[in-house]
């Protein structure tokens, strides 16, 4: 279900979180509930997607399904802003490269 090089402790709190968000689910609640409870509980955008892929069913498709669910939660805005400018970041940074590069021709 976990990846093996997960360490014990890791695997442990996954499971739990897993059983709960099952749980919630059982008894109604969506998806954006799930997701605030992850975000809320401190799990890592990573460890979200794996478990969201696991509730999904963990077909072929449901990893990028995950990824989109975890990523576009409103739970998860700081972590989209934090992305966006560290991707904004390299993009200037190479753009500066390429026209250095080009003017010294």
């Amino acid at each position: 279900m976990f990846p093996s090089g997960f360490e014990p402790e890791r695997v442990t709190r996954l499971t739990g979180l897993l059983d709960e968000c099952r749980a919630a689910m059982a008894a109604g609640a969506g998806m954006d509930e799930v997701q605030r409870v992850l975000a809320a509980r401190g799990l890592e955008p990573i460890d979200a997607i794996l478990l969201t892929r696991l509730l999904l069913g963990a077909g072929p498709d449901d990893l990028g399904r995950a990824k989109w669910i975890v990523l576009d939660s409103d739970s998860r805005r700081r972590e989209r802003e934090v992305h966006r400018e560290f991707a904004e970041s390299v993009y200037q940074a190479l753009k500066t490269f390429a026209e250095e590069d080009t003017a010294a021709g």
